[in-house]
């Protein structure tokens, strides 16, 4: 889905969030349907934007290093300090199942709870390494699987499934200072 805004500059981006593109909508049942004559030309313009926006999303994605997750900095030292003073009654498997579990893309308050537990001085460092492991298990972490990239594709495989054009009521005084007519593109790739 994407919201192309009719006043839009060459280095303007469009809307791509879902939530966001729906948000700018704002109509009822009732809503008389109602395209201007001057916005049939455009439409064909915010078409061409939007496509080329998806197509240049779809082929980032293509690239397994794009899909990769952003893994916070605490999680990178949990896991580096795990490796550094393996507790001696783990095994590689153990060890590496642990480490994949905490070197993955969780929230805050996984942060939280690991912090407390990797920053406390008062435990050794092999120590600190069990209290980790009980921490993981108490959290029921697990390994991370990263997503697939997307199978390439071709520009012309963009389709076009739904449009929508959202303009003001004329009624509501919508001049300059008011909302600009804006048009709506869904797609599906």
């Amino acid at each position: 889905m994407r919201f192309v805004p009719r006043e839009m500059d060459e280095d303007d981006e469009l809307v791509k969030d879902t939530l966001t593109c729906l948000k700018r909508i704002e109509c009822t049942e009732e809503t008389e349907r109602y395209l201007p004559g001057e916005m049939r030309d455009e439409l064909y313009d915010a078409w061409g934007r939007a496509r080329v926006d998806i197509y240049r999303q779809w082929q980032e994605q293509t690239d397994p290093l794009n899909v990769q997750p952003d893994i916070r900095k605490l999680f990178r030292e949990v896991g580096q300090h795990l490796r550094e003073h393996w507790p001696s009654d783990m095994t590689e498997d153990e060890l590496r199942e642990t480490v994949s579990s905490v070197e993955a893309p969780w929230g805050r308050r996984y942060e939280r709870e690991l912090r407390e537990v990797y920053e406390d001085e008062s435990f050794g460092p092999v120590e600190t390494s069990r209290r980790i492991v009980d921490k993981v298990d108490e959290l029921g972490l697990q390994p991370f699987e990263p997503p697939d990239p997307l199978p390439p594709i071709q520009k012309d495989e963009v389709k076009l499934v739904c449009w929508m054009v959202v303009a003001p009521d004329e009624k509501d005084g919508a001049g300059e200072n008011g909302p600009q007519l804006m048009s709506q593109v869904t797609l599906d790739t």
